[in-house]
């Protein structure tokens, strides 16, 4: 068993992501909306004076800050946060405060988002209704309709869009173009361009119909619009909270007090008061507060959350143990040697931390097309208003003017341009959902369709998780008598390869016996008096000099379990983690797909190997650490790859995080879940040609949207500018702009759609 080897220096070997000469600071920032914010505030955070480096994560509304201590302060870099209209919570002296008060801040974010989405919904429907009816609802006339529309159209534009208007003034304040301004002008602009002609026809003796229908609004467009966007951030403000409150449960790990031995007393202390050298008492059940070595007793320990192996581990005197790690049943006593943030438990949360930090944000083609586009459009319209205005005939130079430079500003409107990839990514985790599939963020879905590698963790990856009775010996009693034996004899134990024993035997119909005089040796076996005969059950070491242990089976990865009775050995029982049934399917896909298939774990050598060539997998790294896998990771990307890392355990989570692509299963630990990018519903591992396959489907949509939506303002600009209109007369009028606009989100809408029958 993996037992002494100290985590922490390896842990150490991860570059890091400041200079060590320099003070950190990790403030958590509320009021993101997009990736953008993230840019502009560090771009901000690090033109301040003595700040080294800077990095913002939009994922986990974090903002990371090297600096000189002698030269600014945390408080002045939230200032500097703040001025430009965010907020910062500033850390004083204890980190968990803060943790706490981003937590309070996001789930009042997240309440108040909740409602303006429910405004929006609730208005935007009605909309919807009304303007696909055409005037053909009895009692609604075209005018009353288009007022209706605008009356319901008015709070999801003013309440429920607020948030989206002022994150657009942030970002062209500041001199940035991200979504937000996308979506803001093409609101906008359909929003008072149906507003003022509605009220010219209403007002004036223009009735200004079209078809029969009364006056052509399209006030449904700009309220759909903002709901849809709503909607997409209320997910994504759920998925960031659920990763941060992972994170806390699994600090939560850490007991809050410990026992300790002192001037020859037991006393029970808090664990931020522990040091180096206290001397902590563990009893059965108890976790472990820090890590440190056995100086007295035995036991056995559930090191999975570390190691990934899936059995427990025995701890002797000499041994490593480490925090957050579950005690069976003995007492034993150890000297602390690592303490506070020092522990790997500490050591794995903060690793993860850093991870996502450093993940650079997926740049969206629609963001940098907007950056450029979006001034573009704004300035070109101006453009044209001047030109008329200038060249135009003398008495329609005014009406030129505006006709051109509302056409334009509605045709060349980024409606479709911002909707191509929210709708396709709104689809496809939908329809990802639908097929056990959750996606954390669309970044995610985008990222693993380029995957080139994917590392596979062992246990409760490729296993079930848990041992299973693979196959039992017998001489001379019977393969039945030996189990109902043991079973017997196990079925009080909690021990997992006893209840692996037990399991086995009901599901083969076995009646198990009572038993009399139970005795527990910790680390060897049981014994016991079943049907009035002596029976010992354990590790061969328990049975000495009984018989020899059985090599063969332990070096193919089993666990070999003796039975005697009446001092005479009667057979052995071997238990495995058991292969997932659908493992092997799923390396060969992946294999015949292009991807690149390895096995990193924490196990023995000889267990992965075992393991491996049932799966059909040959490249394998075995007896490796948190940290190693995150390092594996890292040497692989530097090499170009694009990883994925497949994972279920807390000792998973580091790789999940700096992995490309993190994916975990959904019976794994919380922080693995929090860590990862994907999570595979049900521990269906065959759902994970599922995610890549839909992740191609959802990224040709979104080429396919973004070619439309952008092919579209190329095609209708020019005549919307009335560039040819000296030649062949033709005008493009706001009504006919505002229904092209329409169509090319309509058009951008379906397509994404089609993403519910991948």
């Amino acid at each position: 068993m993996m037992n002494a080897l100290p985590i922490l220096p390896v842990l150490d070997n991860k570059p890091p992501l400041f200079p060590e000469d320099v003070s950190r600071v990790e403030m958590p920032v509320t009021g993101m909306t997009c990736a953008g914010c993230a840019s502009r505030i560090e771009k901000v955070l690090r033109d301040q004076p003595g700040v080294v480096a800077a990095s913002v994560n939009f994922a986990t509304s974090r903002a990371t800050v090297g600096y000189d201590a002698q030269r600014t302060t945390p408080a002045r870099l939230g200032e500097a946060v703040v001025a430009i209209g965010y907020g910062a919570v500033v850390p004083q002296a204890d980190s968990e405060d803060v943790d706490a008060e981003q937590a309070a801040a996001e789930m009042v974010a997240e309440r108040d988002l909740q409602r303006r989405l429910i405004v929006a919904a609730i208005a935007t429907v009605p909309v919807m209704i009304v303007a696909m009816s055409h005037g053909t609802i009895p009692w609604f006339a075209s005018s009353t309709a288009a007022w209706f529309q605008l009356a319901l159209t008015i709070p999801v534009v003013g309440y429920a869009g607020a948030p989206i208007f002022r994150a657009a003034w942030k970002a062209l304040k500041h001199g940035g173009a991200d979504m937000n301004v996308l979506v803001a002008i093409g609101t906008i602009t359909t929003f008072i361009d149906s507003t003022v002609r509605l009220m010219i026809s209403s007002f004036t003796s223009s009735t200004m119909s079209h078809a029969g229908h009364g006056v052509p609004v399209y006030f449904e467009a700009a309220a759909t619009i903002i709901t849809l966007v709503l909607l997409g951030r209320w997910l994504e403000a759920g998925a960031k909270h659920r990763a941060g409150a992972a994170i806390q449960r699994l600090l939560g790990l850490q007991p809050r007090t410990a026992h300790i031995v002192s001037d020859g007393r037991e006393v029970e202390i808090p664990v931020a008061d522990l040091v180096v050298g206290d001397t902590v008492i563990v009893r059965p059940g108890e976790r472990l507060p820090v890590d440190g070595v056995v100086v007295r007793g035995a036991s056995t320990l559930d090191e999975a959350l570390l190691t990934g192996e899936s059995l427990p581990v025995s701890k002797n005197r000499g041994d490593n143990v480490f925090a957050g790690t579950m005690n069976g049943t003995g007492q034993f006593q150890f000297r602390t040697t690592q303490v506070g943030r020092a522990t790997v438990l500490q050591q794995i949360v903060q690793q993860v931390r850093e991870a996502q930090g450093t993940k650079a944000p997926v740049a969206r083609l629609a963001d940098q097309v907007a950056g450029v586009f979006t001034p573009f459009v704004i300035g070109l319209a101006i453009l044209t208003a001047v030109a008329w205005l200038v060249f135009g005939p003398v008495e329609t130079r005014v009406a030129l003017a505006v006709q051109t430079f509302v056409a334009v500003m509605i045709v060349a409107c980024p409606c479709a341009l911002g909707l191509a990839t929210p709708t396709a990514i709104l689809v496809g985790t939908g329809r990802a959902a639908e097929l056990g599939v959750l996606f954390k963020t669309g970044a995610a879905l985008e990222r693993l369709e380029s995957l080139t590698t994917l590392l596979f963790d062992k246990t409760g990856t490729l296993t079930q998780g848990q041992p299973a009775v693979t196959s039992i010996t017998s001489h001379p009693a019977t393969e039945d008598d030996v189990l109902r034996w043991a079973a017997s004899l196990e079925q009080g134990s909690e021990h997992p390869l006893a209840k692996a024993i037990v399991r086995h035997a009901h599901s083969r119909g076995i009646t198990l016996a009572t038993v009399e005089n139970f005795q527990s040796v910790t680390g060897l076996g049981v014994t016991g008096v079943v049907e009035s005969r002596s029976v010992r059950v354990g590790q061969p070491a328990f049975f000495d000099p009984i018989a020899d242990s059985p090599e063969d089976a332990a070096q193919v990865g089993h666990t070999v379990v003796m039975v005697a009775v009446d001092d005479v050995l009667v057979g052995t029982i071997a238990l495995a983690d058991a292969v997932r049934p659908e493992a092997a399917a799923v390396v060969q896909q992946l294999t015949a797909g292009g991807v690149k298939v390895a096995m990193i774990t924490g196990d023995h050598p000889q267990t992965a190997d075992a393991i491996a060539r049932q799966v059909g997998i040959t490249d394998v790294i075995a007896r490796v650490l948190p940290g190693q896998k995150s390092a594996e990771v890292a040497r692989r990307q530097a090499l170009g790859e694009r990883v994925g890392m497949i994972g279920d355990g807390i000792n998973d989570a580091p790789a999940l995080a700096s992995a490309d692509v993190g994916i975990a299963m959904s019976a794994g630990a919380d922080i693995a879940l929090a860590a990862a990018d994907v999570t595979l519903m049900g521990g269906r591992l065959d759902r994970l040609p599922t995610a890549l396959r839909l992740s191609h489907a959802t990224m040709r949509v979104i080429h396919q949207n973004l070619w439309w939506a952008f092919g579209y303002n190329v095609l209708m600009l020019p005549l919307a500018t009335g560039v040819l209109a000296p030649f062949t007369g033709w005008f493009l009028s706001p009504m006919i702009a505002s229904a092209a606009m329409a169509c090319s989100s309509v058009s951008v809408v379906l397509n994404s759609l089609r993403l519910r029958r991948a």
